[in-house]
């Protein structure tokens, strides 16, 4: 894929392409194993974040429909380093409360924000038009508490029985 491709092929392709995105599952997949055989060599927790931030801010000069392909690589790494010091027990911000609550309940946010944010809009007669102005900072965290708290109520009310329900008798959490 070179320069003569459209830009929304390129898109389509890198960010859309089911195979191409399974490729990031096997990738985790793999790291997984690794990490979990306690075979990772990979960076470590602070470095890793230290890397994601540069590559994320890096990006601004990086054409969109490539973005993908730098990040990946980049949440392995945390991703892995992370697990790493859970095993480990090593010190991590990502053991921090609140953050952890997030995690569980990220799932159902990531099922339910775009849909609540869409119909809020269509009903207040938005449309595709968004909030500019004075409108944009009451409605951004009227509507991030309304999804965070539609996703924990989705958490507690279907994940976590189904969970429970499904999960084999005996097994650990």
């Amino acid at each position: 894929m070179g320069p003569h491709v459209a830009p929304t092929t390129m898109y389509w392709f890198t960010y859309l392409c089911p195979l191409f995105r399974s490729l990031e599952f096997w990738l985790g997949a793999a790291v997984g194993q690794l990490v979990v055989t306690r075979a990772y060599r990979g960076p470590g927790l602070w470095t890793s974040m230290a890397l994601v931030v540069a590559v994320y801010a890096g990006n601004r000069w990086i054409p969109a429909q490539y973005w993908n392909l730098d990040l990946d690589v980049g949440f392995v790494l945390l991703i892995a380093a992370a697990a790493r010091a859970d095993l480990s027990g090593a010190r991590s911000p990502w053991r921090y409360r609140p953050l952890v609550w997030l995690g569980e309940v990220s799932f159902a946010f990531y099922m339910v924000h775009v849909q609540l944010v869409s119909n809020v809009m269509r009903l207040v007669g938005r449309g595709g038009t968004g909030w500019h102005g004075a409108a944009l900072p009451v409605a951004l965290p009227v509507l991030l508490g309304c999804a965070v708290l539609t996703a924990y109520l989705l958490y507690r009310s279907v994940e976590v029985p189904l969970t429970k329900r499904l999960r084999p008798r005996g097994t650990a959490r």
